[in-house]
Formats: C-alpha cells, sequence, structure tokens
C-alpha cells in the first residue's frame, strides 16, 4: 500500500469526495490516541473508507452521523504546538490531531506541522 503526502488544501479536497456520507466511529486505540472515523457512501456504489486521527487531544460530539461535512483547519494543540482541528458543525463533531490519513479510496495522509 502506497500513501501519498498531501498538503491540507489537498487532503480537504480529497475528503470534499465524501461530503454527504454517513459516518461513524470504528475505533480508538490509546496507544498512539488514535481515532478512526468510518465514512459510508449513501448510495452504496463505494466501498466504504477510514479516516484516521493521530495524536488526538480533544474529541467531542456524536459516535455516528449522516451527512458528513469535516472541515479541516490549522490550529494549536493543549500543549502549544502546531496541529489541525477538524470540525462538522452541523453534528457537532470535533476532533484536535496531529496527523491525519485516509485510506481505502486513495490513500493519503495529512503530515504532521512543525
Amino acid at each position: 500500500m502506497t500513501f501519498k503526502a498531501l498538503d491540507m488544501t489537498a487532503f480537504q479536497q480529497r475528503l470534499d469526495r465524501w461530503r454527504g456520507s454517513a459516518a461513524s466511529i470504528n475505533s480508538f486505540r490509546d496507544d498512539h490516541d488514535r481515532l478512526i472515523v468510518k465514512l459510508t457512501d449513501p448510495t452504496g456504489q463505494q466501498e466504504p473508507v477510514g479516516l484516521a486521527f493521530f495524536n488526538c487531544t480533544y474529541l467531542a460530539g456524536p459516535v455516528s452521523w449522516s451527512a458528513m461535512n469535516l472541515i479541516v483547519q490549522e490550529s494549536q494543540r493543549d500543549d502549544g504546538s502546531p496541529g489541525y482541528e477538524a470540525r462538522d458543525d452541523v453534528a457537532g463533531f470535533v476532533v484536535r490531531f496531529a496527523s491525519s490519513s485516509l485510506y481505502g479510496d486513495e490513500e493519503s495522509f495529512l503530515r504532521e506541522r512543525s
């Protein structure tokens, strides 16, 4: 499996392809504070994909919702280091994290900011 590093704009564009899909928390692993959200195509024409958030410092909102509309932006993490925030304002979902990957469609990742 090959992953492609993307800047924030390109990662958002890749994520936008899944806008309107059903989203649900698939798992959380505390070894790397990794959250995986499953995105399911509402038409059923595509296989579900996984959206992983690494080194999460904050999480709020529902465990599943429809019509996903996540927006990724730069933010500061709780310790003051640079990071990202993904939010879906309609669903009330927010996660703050260091890096992210989208896999199952075209594998890509958003690098950790330095």
